[in-house]
């Protein structure tokens, strides 16, 4: 009994990885098929521009930027290795997308192998607090500039 419950407690680990490295993936990928200018972006699929404005609605009521606002744009600038105006639109963004990286990496490792040399956690915790002191600094600061 004892060595059933803990390869299902493995297998609930790496599906939990999995669905991590989904997750991280996901928003990786969809900034390398999207275009940007400054003011919206769109999908290039195969030289077909589909538009998508999903309108944000903290900004239609209060005319403020909410603390995502420009996350995608800057992720596509990244993509676009266009490091210079991923920093002007959004410098947490610039954060969360090395986090995400560095998740797509630390999850496959996790998926093949089963244990670690060293615990991560305390430094993915630190990087993510980080990565929410900056964007709410920024957020923050557009309502004094």
């Amino acid at each position: 009994m004892l060595i059933k419950k803990s390869t299902k407690d493995y297998l609930d680990y790496q599906k939990i990885n999995f669905i991590i490295l989904f997750v991280c993936i996901a928003p990786i990928f969809l900034s390398f098929i999207m275009v940007t200018d400054e003011y919206q972006s769109k999908f290039n699929i195969f030289g077909h521009y589909i538009n998508f404005n999903s309108s944000c609605a903290f900004y239609q009521l209060t005319g403020y930027d909410c603390p995502s606002c420009r996350m995608t744009r800057s992720f596509v600038y990244i993509s676009d290795f266009n490091f210079v105006n991923a920093f002007q639109m959004k410098i947490s963004a610039i954060l969360l997308y090395l986090f995400l990286i560095f998740q797509i990496f630390y999850r496959i490792f996790l998926i093949l192998k089963r244990k670690l040399f060293l615990n991560l956690l305390i430094f993915q915790s630190v990087f993510a607090i980080l990565i929410i002191i900056v964007n709410l600094s920024e957020f923050i600061y557009q309502f004094f500039d």
